[in-house]
């Protein structure tokens, strides 16, 4: 078991740094291709820097959010997330859980509130993944 996370983990640190260094081959390309904006002798209008610097943060936030989303799904498929869900849903409002250890370390899990719904985890899970 250890073997197949250390090579997972290993793919995951690799598919992170394929989507890191394609975001930043393509922001190098446009900035490329987008001499005016960085050459000093040109004029060149505060709107236009404004819209390309808010293009460059919405592709660095789209990178992030596709790293996140990717190990969140592998997490998921792993079933790293079985021992903190019994745990969390163990609890009733006010209760602080035993120490619940998982790959990630050792937590603590404090219920403020429960809010009950009418599906378990595992059919709100199936109906978010589809």
């Amino acid at each position: 078991m250890f073997l197949t996370q250390l090579a997972l983990g290993s793919a995951m640190i690799v598919a992170t740094a394929i989507v890191h260094t394609s975001g930043l081959v393509a922001i190098i390309v446009f900035l490329t291709r987008r001499t005016a904006l960085v050459d000093p002798h040109r004029h060149v209008e505060r709107r236009r820097i404004a819209r390309f610097l808010a293009l460059t943060v919405l592709v660095v936030f789209l990178l992030h959010s596709v790293e996140i989303w990717v190990w969140a799904v592998l997490y998921q498929v792993l079933g790293e997330f079985e021992a903190f869900s019994r745990a969390l849903f163990a609890l009733q409002a006010g209760e602080v859980s035993q120490p619940v250890v998982s790959p990630y370390g050792v937590h603590l899990i404090e219920c403020t509130g429960v809010e009950p719904g009418d599906k378990t985890w595992r059919q709100a899970s199936r109906a978010l993944a589809e």
